[in-house]
């Protein structure tokens, strides 16, 4: 009788779990066609794509499931998000050709940091930028206790700074351990500044932007929907200031970012046509940055950008520096 009733639940288990993976196949390719013709015209799609990598995590059980099961119209049906995954992921895992810039005329190296305005561990953020520190820092998130720890405890490593007025609590900042000039902020970008680097044989151009934040769950419920339409319309136009700056710059520039979007998002598609992405030269793996209550970071929403005028060496993410964030650095050089 026990093994006539563990027979009936597993057969019970098994119709579950086929049924979820059927649903999961029509449901994604409901979010294929979505994607190909609206891609992130409403909120919704935007908020779907912008999480689209754990659109492939119900593979983890339905691909064993189904080989184990000998399920083959679901496995065969199951290849497609295995290939759209491969579409959209594969090229992060494919080694990376060794930068030769042994004939470079100008190499420096950059980190982009949101800093958090209540920074836990300003200490460690210390400690990270003194142990190998990057000629040119963007941080984003510079609340007043930020930057009166900036210009006491690290005056000495970057003697110039650049900050932009204080805005709900933060703001953006520029150091440089090279002298800057023509600093000011950006139309259409709410909180963005942009200046000029004088490193010892060449000038940078330096944007340090953070876009409009996806953080409407801080708010109470009734405001979700009307601030989720304002926050991704809002960084629509950002990105397309970006990428117009992008397209007219020749000399050599950077673009220092928390994008606050991943790379399967309109808005990145809209920055990459003007700026190319570091990570996507010289990084390897997810890249995640971003920690969303667990100590693990589970997206990509930090990002150096450079244009064609740079070629990127290395691309590196940084150690838990007191942020909810990691910081991202990358070397450059031109030839």
């Amino acid at each position: 009788m026990d093994s006539k009733i563990k027979r009936v639940r597993a057969l019970n288990t098994s119709a579950v779990v086929e049924a979820f993976g059927w649903a999961y196949v029509v449901a994604f390719f409901i979010w294929l066609i979505l994607r190909a013709f609206w891609f992130d015209a409403h909120w919704v799609l935007a908020l779907i794509n912008d999480s689209a990598l754990y659109l492939f995590t119900p593979l983890l059980l339905l691909l064993p499931y189904a080989l184990w099961q000998h399920k083959y119209a679901l496995l065969l049906t199951l290849l497609v998000p295995c290939a759209m995954f491969v579409f959209l992921y594969g090229a992060r895992f494919i080694p990376r050709a060794q930068a030769h810039a042994e004939n470079a005329r100008a190499t420096f190296s950059v980190m982009s940091f949101n800093l958090h305005y209540d920074n836990w561990d300003l200490d460690a953020f210390a400690q990270t930028l003194r142990a190998q520190p990057p000629d040119i820092v963007g941080l984003q998130e510079v609340s007043a206790p930020n930057r009166a720890f900036i210009e006491t405890r690290l005056a000495d490593l970057y003697p110039h700074r650049a900050f932009l007025p204080i805005r709900e609590r933060h703001s953006v900042a520029l150091l440089s351990r090279y002298p800057i000039s023509n600093i000011e902020t950006m139309p259409n970008v709410e909180r963005a500044l942009r200046a000029t680097v004088h490193l010892p044989r060449a000038n940078i151009n330096v944007i340090v932007a953070h876009l409009a934040p996806p953080n409407m769950l801080t708010y109470p419920l009734k405001k979700f929907v009307p601030l989720a339409r304002e926050r991704f319309e809002t960084r629509r136009v950002e990105s397309a200031c970006l990428q117009d700056i992008g397209a007219r710059e020749n000399d050599p520039a950077v673009l220092l970012c928390d994008c606050n979007m991943s790379d399967t998002s309109k808005t990145y598609q809209t920055i990459a046509a003007s700026w190319r992405d570091t990570f996507m030269e010289r990084g390897w793996g997810l890249g995640h940055t971003l920690r969303f209550f667990l100590p693990p970071p589970l997206q990509r929403y930090d990002y150096v950008w450079h244009n064609r005028a740079l070629h990127a060496a290395e691309f590196h993410i940084g150690q838990d520096s007191g942020s909810d964030h990691f910081p991202v650095s990358a070397t450059f050089y031109q030839p």
